[in-house]
């Protein structure tokens, strides 16, 4: 399958550059995938009744095109955090690494691979703290 992002996640080339569903539909990209025997999967602004989305528009051979929008398109950015497991689970060994980062990108602070902790962020004042396996108790 072949994937490709034509006007990026600009919002603001998204209204001029929207198309709508039916001007898609005998796109270029369809001929193609018809041509060849390939399905294109292209990300492209798409103006639809409720408004304008983000939109994977999916071509396949002989087939009709396809949309997906996302849900949510909301320009903000976010604290990201990834909480992942440590050791033996079933018949592989878990990555561990959990971190968090914050809204520019900027890795705060993570765990390495095999380190059991719990990662704390105050969203008030950006501090983070680890707290390791060893300095926790737990009541049974």
């Amino acid at each position: 399958m072949i994937r490709r992002k034509l006007s990026g996640y600009e919002p603001s080339l998204a209204e001029k550059l929207a198309l709508s569903p039916q001007d898609i539909k005998s796109d270029v990209f369809q001929s193609m995938s018809d041509k060849y025997s390939i399905s294109i999967a292209v990300g492209y602004p798409v103006k639809f009744s409720d408004g304008i989305r983000i939109t994977m528009i999916i071509f396949q051979p002989e087939k009709e095109t396809l949309f997906y929008s996302k849900q949510f398109f909301i320009l903000m950015k976010y604290l990201f955090l990834m909480a992942n497991a440590v050791g033996k689970a079933d018949n592989f060994i878990c990555a561990g690494q959990s971190a968090i980062w914050d809204r520019e990108g900027k890795l705060l602070i993570q765990v390495n691979a095999t380190q059991e902790a719990l990662l704390v962020l105050d969203t008030e004042t950006g501090k983070v703290m680890m707290i390791e396996k060893d300095h926790c108790s737990r009541s049974e």
